[in-house]
């Protein structure tokens, strides 16, 4: 048993019995929802310290998020919740697992972001809709896939409790984050590069606020033009936002 799913056996009972709305009011429904979240792990080795600090981010950064956390599934899905910020996206995951539907299982595999404005009148996925609404405060929420292979897909979920939480603008914060979190899962850069990210992320955070005041840009193509000018210089990211940051204070 994963970790992702250890942690959600312990949480689910807690979390359902706060909020004494559970699919079916009864322990028995609640344990279904928990057993059929199981599956293998579809992230081993994954660093979830750098994940958790990634989550935690993305509520701090993106405005209008309540909760968030890196979701994966393996090939037939097998859901897990590798990180979270609150036991809410857990019980999310094993909503998608049981009823067989969620905006997970049907974007994760096909679409870069997904955004549901208002749950309360998404008809979309009728059972995990109804389930959602009944065990938890959330509304809103945003999708953003991290990666996909032949046998597994990742995703960072971001969830909020009032509906219409999320524009375009938290949108692209978002894709920045998801950004950062693909590179921890597993992509083109060195790990230890990632935490070297996110230990300096406000030095990225300037640099990204001067190109979008200089060139009129939103904070997604301000961080690709800094991650383009980073690989074209073969230049840390950090280092290349400090010298962005210097170009700026001397104008």
């Amino acid at each position: 048993m994963s970790i992702g799913v250890r942690r959600r056996a312990i949480l689910y009972p807690e979390v359902f019995g706060v909020r004494g709305r559970a699919s079916g009011s009864s322990s028995a429904g609640n344990q279904r929802l928990v057993d059929a979240a199981g599956g293998p792990d579809a992230c081993l080795g994954i660093h979830e310290d750098i994940l958790q600090r990634m989550v935690d981010h993305a509520v701090r950064e993106i405005s209008g998020a309540k909760y968030a956390g890196v979701t994966t599934a393996g090939f037939p899905a097998q859901l897990d919740t590798v990180v979270m910020t609150h036991p809410y996206a857990a019980v999310v995951d094993a909503i998608q697992q049981y009823r067989h539907q969620g905006p997970f299982l049907s974007a994760a595999w096909k679409r870069d972001v997904l955004r549901v404005n208002d749950l309360e009148s998404d008809d979309r996925w009728p059972a995990y809709r109804r389930d959602v609404l009944r065990s938890t405060p959330i509304r809103s929420l945003l999708s953003f896939r991290l990666f996909t292979t032949a046998k597994s897909v990742g995703a960072l979920m971001v969830y909020a409790n009032e509906p219409n939480a999320f524009d375009r603008h938290a949108e692209q914060i978002g894709y920045v984050v998801a950004t950062h979190t693909a590179l921890a899962v597993g992509g083109g850069q060195p790990r230890d590069l990632v935490r070297h990210v996110l230990d300096n992320w406000d030095k990225v955070a300037q640099a990204e606020a001067f190109l979008m005041e200089r060139f009129q840009i939103g904070r997604a193509e301000a961080f690709q033009m800094l991650k383009r000018l980073s690989l074209s210089s073969n230049a840390d990211l950090v280092g290349l936002s400090q010298r962005v940051i210097d170009k700026a204070r001397q104008l």
